[in-house]
Formats: structure tokens, C-alpha cells, sequence
């Protein structure tokens, strides 16, 4: 799958959106190649983590001897607890929302709209 990366870090899907941001930002962008298998996709993910965002390796599940377990995190001590409270975490989902490009927008309304006609019967 190709995707755009502008070099503020901000991910397109086409590059008339990906010209778009990097003339805004005054940055440039490039062509990034995402695998679309699953084990390719996790391993590009696991390769590429998101600047800023640390996570923790998950541990191992029992009764599965290949799966090493896992390695005590390495997260930094300086990152800013989870706010757990719903309202909070409702707040920022839709902020992310509304920064998103219309296209995305667009089309992550029309993936709800085909969740409610499939459960809808």
C-alpha cells in the first residue's frame, strides 16, 4: 500500500493531499511502501514506531513455547500517566477527528455507516 509522509510526520493517502500538508508545514514529503500482509505489516510496524509514542511488549501467552516472553519495558519514567476517565479520552478522540483531512473523515463516517447496516440486519 503506498501512503505519503510529509517530514513533520504527518501521514496522507494520496499525494495531492501529501503536497498539501508539506506546502503548509514547509516540509517535504515522500512515498512510504506499507506491506499489506500481515506478517509484513507487523513487522514494518514493529520496525517503525511512532516518534514519541513508547509502548510495552506484550507478554508471552501460555501454552505457546515459540513466543518468547517478554522483556521487562524500557518505557521512559518522564511520560505522562493515561487520564482513564472517559469523558477525557472522548474529549481527545474527537479532537483528533476534527484534525483529520475531510477525505479521512469521509471515509471513517462511511465505514461506521456500513457497521450500523450490517448490525442493523
Amino acid at each position: 500500500m503506498r501512503l505519503y509522509r510529509t517530514d513533520a510526520g504527518l501521514w496522507c493517502g494520496t499525494q495531492a493531499e501529501a503536497k498539501l500538508a508539506a506546502k503548509a508545514d514547509g516540509t517535504r514529503w515522500g512515498l512510504v511502501d506499507v506491506p499489506t500482509d500481515k506478517p509484513g505489516l507487523l513487522a514494518w510496524l514493529n520496525g517503525n514506531p511512532l516518534p514519541g509514542h513508547a509502548y510495552e511488549p506484550h507478554a508471552a501467552v501460555a501454552g505457546t513455547p515459540d513466543t518468547p516472553a517478554a522483556e521487562p519495558s524500557t518505557a521512559p519514567a518522564d511520560r505522562s500517566p493515561v487520564d482513564a476517565s472517559y469523558a477525557a479520552q472522548s474529549v481527545a478522540i474527537d479532537d483528533a477527528f476534527a484534525a483529520l483531512p475531510l477525505s479521512h473523515r469521509l471515509t471513517l463516517a462511511a465505514l461506521a455507516l456500513e457497521d450500523a447496516r450490517s448490525l442493523s440486519g
